[in-house]
C-alpha cells in the first residue's frame, strides 16, 4: 500500500493504484453491494487509506517533513 497513491503523481515512487484491475474489482464490489457508493466517493476513501499507508503497519513509517 505504501507504494501506491491514486495516480501515482507527486511523491516520488508511487504507482498509480487508481489504474489497477484490483482497484476496478474493489470498485465493482462496494458498488455491487452499497447502492449509496459513488465512484468518486469509493476514490476518495481509497486515496485517503493509501495516504495513511506508511504509518501502518509494515508500510515504513512517518517521515516528518522539513518546512
Amino acid at each position: 500500500m505504501a507504494s501506491f497513491n491514486m495516480k501515482g503523481r507527486g511523491q516520488k515512487g508511487k504507482r498509480p493504484f487508481g489504474n489497477t484491475k484490483i482497484y476496478r474489482a474493489l470498485q465493482d464490489g462496494v458498488m455491487k453491494f452499497d447502492q449509496t457508493a459513488t465512484e468518486d466517493s469509493i476514490r476518495t476513501f481509497t486515496s485517503e487509506h493509501l495516504k495513511h499507508a506508511p504509518q501502518r503497519s509494515g508500510g515504513g513509517g512517518f517521515t516528518p517533513h522539513s518546512h
